[in-house]
Order: structure tokens, then C-alpha cells, then sequence
């Protein structure tokens, strides 16, 4: 019987491995009382064991070596089979060998065996080792056995649902999809105690219950732009919506008063352009590039058209100018306070000026920057960090759902989710990290060090409108999308995107935490597969011996 190796660094020893004791022992013995024949010969036989001793010392090396090599490599085949969120056990097999002899290229590989013990997969291997130096006393090579064995990890977190609730996601059946994949991922967590969900739908708004904000939410918390003086309001844009909504009502252009016949056909009185705080260039070449802004100036409203050129391509951006000229103006006085815009409007949320709030649950857009982007706790005293009410965009946006154990109540939030308005990934983001933080409005996160927080944002489009800008500025919202998720990720969250059919991919992908945590769903279809990655993604694995 030959005596083994000492345990791995790994911990593992699967079979015996020979050391030279033994050998060396039987050689002496042999030669211990035969005196016969030459000194010369008796030497040199004497040196086959010392040589063999020192040379069995390189053969155990090299069989350490390899030893740790193959430990390394059925380690990584176990991790990529409990990883594979297929029922295919040939796939799952296939996966697993492919990467076992991606990593023994060299070794002697007798067999390898995949099978399920106890809920870990387990991954063996049965290699040989040749001997160099060990064959002089009969030992030509070493009979090895690995194994490793992974399993999901399952530890403690905290998890939120960022979904897009726009209105693209009622077309090729996206929400009916997506509702089917939420339900099976959250199945994968029903069986333990040990994950809080939370469910944050979005659109350029978010909706809140008073419960969700504890004692904050029965406080009366006067909206921070509801003031009888505009200039206390730091943000300048919503500054100047103060300032025009106080003074009078935005004034509509009399389309009937505009001499050039291409101004009057363009001319509407919700037309970009032709509206207060709006621009829009129109894209008529065969005759000219045409920019239209419409402004207070003062005690007057006044449009301008400059006539220039724009490139059209996607989007129209101005490029030159070659002439501006007042095509109407009039007094900006007299009329009631403005209280409420449309959802599609490109221009600072009247909505804020109006004494707000309503009936719980209530609307919020953005908080004003830089608190649009992060989770700084509220304080009611200064004004930029409350979360504002407004009236809701639409009527069909589902309230969030904090952070739960009872995991079938937030599959049914999902299920009442019904697309509709605009998109501002931002938002939701925030408020994604709001759910995973201890302070109010959102409360229930766990602080222990041994609970990942983990946000999961999907989105099927790109940012068209937020409490500033419209899709005209897309790339301001996208700026704040992107402090938003940098600064989820400064606060040590988990952070998976999915991009499904369409949306700013670079955005997404950057967004993300690693490369890997960004999924892109070409077809609402194929969101169940998705989802089930992203289960076992998040669960994590871990070498279970």
C-alpha cells in the first residue's frame, strides 16, 4: 500500500499518491547483509535508491503540481454547471467538459463524470501522472482522482425590481412577457427565508403609499416649489416656470396673425415652438431649415424664426444660423397661474407650482439635482432634497411595493402593472436605491454586512421625458440616468440591467456593475431565459467542499 500525499491546498485528497519511504526501505533491506562482489558494483547499486529518493522527490512535485491544476479545473466545471440555468443535462454536461479540458490541456484524462449529490453538482475526474525518475524502482506513473462540487450560494439580500411601466411595453406582448418572468424568478426564492424583494415601476414618474414613507408619510410636507417667491427656488429652470406660471398664464400664439403661409401651416398652439419655453426645428429642406422658439422676454412673449440649417438625420439639431425674425409677439400679462402641463411637454414642470398634495398613493418626478441622482436622506427643511409631488402623468402607474418577504405579494403588484406615458430611467433608479437604504421614505433594508443589495433595471426604450428636459435633450436625462447608477454603485448595490428590443445600449451597459450584469432581449420572448439567469446571477455559487 503506498502512502498518500499530504491534503491540497484545497483540502482535498481524493487518491493516494506514493512516497519513496517504503522503497527505499525494501532496497536497503535487500543489500543489508550481501557482501558480495566488487565495491564498485555495491556502490553503484547503492546509489539506484538515493538517486531514486532524490528524483522521487521531483516525480511528487510534479504530481502536486498537476494534482492542483486538475483541483482548479473541476472546481471551475462545477461552478459552470450549477451556473447553467437550462433543464438540458447535456448542455449542462457539455459546458462542463468543454471548460474541464479547455483547462488539462496535456494531462492524461482517464474519465469525467458530472452528477447532482445533495443539491451541489459534482465534477470528477481520474487522470494519470507518468513518472520521470521513479521508473528505476518500478514506478512508472501515479493513478489520480479530483473532485469538485458547487452549489448556489443563497445568501441574505435585499433585492429590488426597477420595471419600465411605460407605454411601449404594451406592444409585442413586452408586459405580458415580463410579467411571466418576474413570476418564475421569484419562485427561485420562495424556498428560503433569507431574501426581501422590493418592486420599483416607473415611468416619468413614481408612485408612492404613505405607509412606504413611515412617519414622513403623515406629515404634511409642502411641495418645495409651492412658494410665494420664485427666486427661493435654486433650480433655474424651474425657477423661471415660477416665475412665468405667477405672473400669468403661459400665452397662447394666434396662429391667424402669422403673414408667412409656411409659419401659419407649422403654427399650433401646442406645437413645439409655438408654445412657452419650447424650440423645435422643422426639417423642410426643399425650401429651409426652419427654427422656431417661443419666450418671455420680459413683459412680452415673443416667437422667432431663424432660417438656417439643421441636420435631420435622426433627430433635427441646428447647425448655422443665417437670419432670426420676430414672427409674433404679444403681452405676457393677464390670465390665471398655470397649474398643471400635459405629460408630453418639454418644459419645466408646471405641475410643481400649484399647491400640492393630493390623496395617497401619490405621484413624485424627480428631486432636484443633484438629489435626483442619489439617496440622501430627505430633510424637510431644505427643500431640494424633498421628493416632489405632482399630479400623475397618467392613471395607470402601480404604486412600489418596499421591501417584503412575503414574495407572492409583490407578484401580484407585477401582475396590476399596466403600460403607459413616458420613460425617465432615472427615476426609477433612484427610487431604486431609496428601497435600499434604511432612511425614509422607503424603509425595511437590512443593514447587517452579510446582506447583498441587488438592483435589477429594465427598460424597453429610451429616455424621452423627466421633470427638465424632453427627448429633444435626451442626452441631459442620460447624464442623470448615469450618476444615478454610478452612484448606486457607489453604495456597494449589486446593479444587473436589461435592455429589451430597445434603448441607449452604451448607457446601459455602462450603468451595469460588470459587463456581464447587462443583458440585451432581442424579442419579448425571450425574457423566461433571461430571468433565469439573472436568478441564479444573483443567487451566486460557491464551492460547496
Amino acid at each position: 500500500m503506498h502512502e498518500s500525499l499530504p491534503i491540497s491546498a484545497s483540502g482535498r485528497q481524493l487518491k493516494s499518491v506514493p512516497v519513496m519511504t517504503s522503497v527505499i526501505k525494501e532496497f536497503l533491506k535487500q543489500y543489508r547483509d550481501d557482501r558480495r562482489g566488487q565495491f564498485a558494483v555495491i556502490t553503484c547499486l547503492a546509489l539506484v535508491p538515493l538517486i531514486a529518493a532524490a528524483g522521487g522527490a521531483v516525480d511528487l512535485w510534479n504530481a502536486r503540481r498537476v494534482q492542483n491544476a486538475v483541483q482548479n479545473a473541476v472546481d471551475t466545471s462545477a461552478l459552470a454547471a450549477v451556473s447553467y440555468s437550462g433543464e438540458e443535462q447535456t448542455e449542462r454536461e457539455k459546458r462542463a467538459d468543454t471548460l474541464f479540458l479547455n483547462n488539462t490541456a496535456g494531462i492524461a484524462i482517464e474519465d469525467t463524470d458530472l452528477s447532482e449529490e445533495d443539491g451541489a453538482w459534482v465534477y470528477k475526474a481520474e487522470y494519470k501522472i507518468k513518472t520521470n525518475f521513479l521508473r528505476v524502482v518500478g514506478i512508472d506513473e501515479f493513478e489520480m482522482e479530483s473532485q469538485g462540487a458547487a452549489a448556489l450560494a443563497n445568501s441574505p439580500m435585499d433585492v429590488v425590481l426597477v420595471l419600465d411601466s411605460s407605454g411601449s411595453m404594451a406592444q409585442d406582448n413586452r408586459m405580458v412577457e415580463l410579467k411571466a418572468s418576474v413570476k418564475l424568478f421569484l419562485e427561485e426564492f420562495k424556498s428560503n427565508d433569507l431574501t426581501q424583494v422590493a418592486l420599483v415601476p416607473f415611468d416619468t414618474q413614481v408612485k408612492a403609499t404613505s405607509s412606504l414613507f413611515g412617519a414622513a408619510g403623515n406629515v404634511s410636507v409642502a411641495n418645495p416649489l409651492a412658494t410665494g417667491s420664485c427666486a427661493t427656488i435654486s433650480d433655474p429652470l424651474d425657477r423661471d416656470a415660477c416665475y412665468a406660471s405667477q405672473n400669468a398664464a403661459p400665452p397662447v400664439v394666434d396662429c391667424s396673425k402669422l403673414t408667412d403661409l409656411i409659419d401659419a401651416v407649422l403654427c399650433g398652439v401646442n406645437n413645439l415652438g409655438f408654445k412657452v419655453g419650447t424650440t423645435a426645428i422643422t426639417d423642410l429642406r426643399y425650401i429651409s431649415d426652419r427654427r422656431y422658439d417661443a419666450f418671455i422676454d420680459g413683459n412680452m412673449f415673443r416667437i422667432t424664426r431663424k432660417i438656417g440649417e439643421a441636420d435631420c438625420s435622426s433627430v433635427c439639431t441646428w447647425k448655422k444660423t443665417y437670419s432670426t425674425t420676430t414672427i409674433f409677439e404679444t403681452a405676457a400679462g393677464g390670465g390665471a397661474p398655470a397649474t398643471s402641463k400635459p405629460n408630453d411637454a418639454e418644459t419645466p414642470n408646471n405641475d410643481l407650482i400649484a399647491q400640492y398634495p393630493g390623496p395617497w398613493p401619490r405621484c413624485f418626478v424627480d428631486r432636484s439635482q443633484p438629489y435626483d441622482a442619489n439617496a440622501t436622506a430627505m430633510n424637510i427643511s431644505q427643500k431640494d432634497t424633498i421628493y416632489p409631488e405632482a399630479h400623475c402623468a397618467t392613471g395607470s402607474l402601480e404604486p412600489i411595493t418596499g421591501l417584503t418577504f412575503d414574495l407572492q405579494s409583490v407578484e401580484t403588484a407585477v401582475n396590476k402593472l399596466t403600460p403607459s406615458g413616458n420613460t425617465n430611467v432615472t427615476i426609477g433608479v433612484q427610487w431604486g436605491m431609496e428601497a435600499l437604504t434604511a432612511a425614509a421614505p422607503l424603509t425595511g433594508v437590512r443593514t447587517g454586512s452579510e446582506v447583498r443589495k441587488v438592483m435589477i433595471v429594465l427598460t424597453d426604450g429610451l429616455n424621452t421625458q423627466n421633470r427638465w428636459w424632453g427627448s429633444r435633450d435626451r442626452n441631459k436625462i442620460d447624464a442623470r440616468t448615469l450618476a444615478a447608477c454610478n452612484n448606486a454603485k457607489a453604495m456597494g448595490i449589486e446593479l444587473y440591467t436589461v435592455r429589451l428590443v430597445e434603448g441607449n445600449e452604451d448607457l446601459l451597459k455602462t450603468c451595469a456593475e460588470t459587463e456581464d450584469k447587462y443583458h440585451y432581449v432581442t424579442s419579448a420572448s425571450q425574457l423566461k431565459t433571461t430571468f433565469a439567469d439573472l436568478a441564479r446571477q444573483v443567487k451566486g455559487v460557491r464551492l460547496a467542499w
